[in-house]
């Protein structure tokens, strides 16, 4: 991560990217979304409804945030 955000900074451009992300918790893992910038690191969302197949890998996030 610490890559695009460099990447996003030196070029001054916006970049939406997704990932597996693991939780505090041993096993958890999220459907995150993070949005990085010029400034560096903006923001994060973790999906909320999960698809039937996701729901046998993924935890849910907690709803809506906004940046």
């Amino acid at each position: 991560m610490q890559r695009i955000i460099t990447a996003a900074m030196k070029h001054y451009i916006h970049v939406v990217f997704g990932l597996t992300e693991a939780g505090k918790q041993p096993g958890i893992l999220y459907n995150t979304l993070v949005l990085v910038g010029p400034q560096g690191y903006i923001g994060s969302y973790r999906k909320v409804h999960l698809t039937l197949e996701e729901n046998f890998i993924l935890a849910a996030g907690r709803p809506l945030a906004s940046f």
